[in-house]
């Protein structure tokens, strides 16, 4: 746990995503004849982005809420640049066709993206269920499968340059199976990695290329699975590479598995590792969704529903979301709801995802919340979008917390805000980078579940430390004098930063912390100090890293005064 210097109010922080008043939101345009065929007209454009009651940045739109029949996977990506890679399925109609894979790009430095709606990654109508990952350039490698294809079959394309969004397509061949739903990854050898299922008869299929996707090799048989489930993650500090994916291996039990690659080249497919290992007698199961990332210390995360199993079935509506790490065990993220209207193929908690921070190895996780008491008018639960983050590793969790708080219940067809089938980049250098959907309409529309609805893809920007409780007060109450310590501005800052002081001062500093509570550079105060500059240096005159710290004046007679929080960004 991170050591805090300066405590007199343990008072957590709040997830500071308050929002300004917005207008009305008119009822977004919805298919009222049932039908689900496809469509066979020209694409339709949408008309004005949907206004949204949800928090985030416009990236895109889709029809197709649905994005993954099950396990989420990586949509966002974080590029060692600090450029962000996001890819969807879009659906441009209020149908299940036309139907592409999208890509959209923020550029670092002037933080914009490419666009309000992205660009076509294929050309191909009735591709989609994508995933993401970036070279070593930073150009985005993007996996799907081409639906409408006779047999169907997978691809992946590859940005020509990064963030230019102008793609070339790979089809993965041979292909005798019907190989689809894939998931990519990178190894930090550069080698590409993917999973994805033979839909001909359930078999969990590893592949891999060398050549940055232009050719595959050796598709061996993982496992025989029940569902579209597979994750495949890679180490960011070795060749490790790991397959994670639940099993039916009794009636009404699922299981946890991983197989690991120790150097991303050697696979033993049969030593595969059961992490829950639950018997008939349990009153606990897995399911559909997993999800796992490795942390810099090399150890293995997995993520995962808790369901409760009693004879005859499993009992889905009361789930919790349960973490496994190799050095910390098994350990509860959060308790779910007790009970909600289910989506297609989502519990109550649902579409997991994990990430760590390189420069401290703390363990972040989002998800989607279901719940009895927000339901639409079509009859499914409403999701929130939740986070919970672990500093030792997994072994403990805080609080988790609402990250979108925009339950709409009773609400009718077009003007529900359901937030669902999320993503979180696997690095979080301070910020959580996630993306959503925003389903107007809570369901999966493509199986008769909710109206069809022009949803919008939503990104959402986190501090890590809105979700770590902290010993950090605003002012001292009990000072026997006028005295106001200001916020810095501006704040973030990428060169200097003003911190204001008024009121009554005495004798003392003004120090500057990090995140893990060391001295970074103090300033002395006298009578006539009102405001000091910080340039970004430490003592020694030397820059520190971009990321959060900590301001506090202490007085010599007093004590600590007062500390607030500052964001570095370079």
């Amino acid at each position: 746990m991170r050591t805090v210097v300066l405590v007199l109010l343990l008072v957590p922080l709040l997830l500071g995503i308050a929002l300004a008043e917005k207008p009305t939101r008119a009822a977004a345009p919805v298919a009222t004849d049932g039908s689900h065929n496809y469509n066979t007209q020209a694409p339709v454009a949408p008309g004005p982005m949907i206004i949204t009651d949800s928090p985030g940045t416009v990236i895109g739109i889709t029809s197709y809420e649905y994005q993954s029949n099950a396990s989420a996977g990586k949509k966002i990506a974080l590029d060692d640049f600090g450029g962000l890679h996001v890819s969807w399925t879009k659906g441009e109609a209020l149908d299940a066709r036309p139907r592409y894979v999208h890509y959209n790009f923020r550029d670092e430095n002037t933080g914009e993206w490419n666009s309000s709606e992205g660009t076509r990654v294929s050309e191909e109508n009735g591709t989609g269920f994508t995933t993401i990952d970036v070279m070593g350039a930073g150009e985005a490698i993007v996996a799907y499968h081409l639906a409408d294809a006779t047999p169907g079959i997978s691809a992946v394309s590859v940005d020509a340059v990064r963030g230019f969004g102008i793609f070339t397509e790979y089809l993965l061949s041979p292909n005798p199976n019907d190989y689809i739903f894939p998931y990519v990854v990178r190894d930090t050898n550069g080698r590409l990695h993917m999973a994805l299922l033979s839909y001909v008869n359930n078999d969990l299929i590893y592949t891999f290329s060398t050549d940055d996707g232009v050719t595959w090799s050796r598709y061996d048989v993982v496992d025989n699975i029940d569902f579209i489930s597979a994750i495949i993650c890679t180490s960011p500090v070795s060749p490790k590479t790991a397959i994670v994916y639940p099993k039916t291996v009794s009636p009404n039990v699922y299981e946890v598995f991983y197989i690991e690659s120790t150097d991303g080249v050697n696979w033993d497919w049969d030593n595969k590792i059961n992490i829950t290992q639950f018997t008939p007698e349990d009153s606990s199961s897995a399911y559909l969704d997993v999800d796992a990332v490795y942390d810099y210390d090399d150890n293995l995360h997995i993520s995962y529903q808790s369901a409760l199993a009693f004879d005859g079935g499993i009992y889905l509506d009361f789930t919790d979301l349960m973490h496994w790490s190799q050095a910390t065990g098994h350990s509860v993220i959060a308790t779910g709801p007790e009970n909600c209207s289910q989506v297609e193929n989502c519990l109550c908690v649902c579409k997991m995802n994990i990430g760590v921070d390189p420069s401290n190895n703390n363990v972040f996780a989002i998800w989607s919340e279901l719940n009895i008491d927000d339901v639409s008018q079509t009859g499914f639960s409403n999701g929130e979008l939740y986070a919970a983050a672990s500093e030792d590793g997994g072994a403990t969790w805080y609080e988790k917390v609402n990250l979108t708080n925009s339950p709409t219940p009773d609400c009718e067809a077009g003007d529900c805000d359901s937030d669902i089938w999320c993503s979180l980049a696997k690095k979080v250098d301070g910020t959580l980078h996630i993306t959503y959907i925003d389903d107007n309409d809570a369901g999966a529309a493509w199986n008769g579940s909710g109206a069809w609805t022009f949803n919008n893809v939503l990104y959402l920007a986190v501090d890590e430390y809105d979700l770590i409780p902290i010993g950090v007060y605003e002012q001292n109450p009990d000072l026997p004098f006028d005295f106001a310590l200001g916020q810095n501005y501006p704040n973030p800052f990428n060169a200097n930063t003003v911190i204001s002081i008024d009121g009554e001062i005495h004798s003392g500093q003004l120090a500057i912390y990090d995140v893990t509570g060391r001295m970074v550079r103090s300033f002395p105060l006298s009578e006539e100090t009102r405001s000091i500059t910080w340039d970004g240096a430490d003592a020694s005159g030397q820059p520190v890293a971009s990321g959060t710290y900590f301001y506090s004046v202490n007085f010599d007679e007093f004590g600590t005064a007062a500390v607030r929080k500052m964001t570095l960004l370079k």
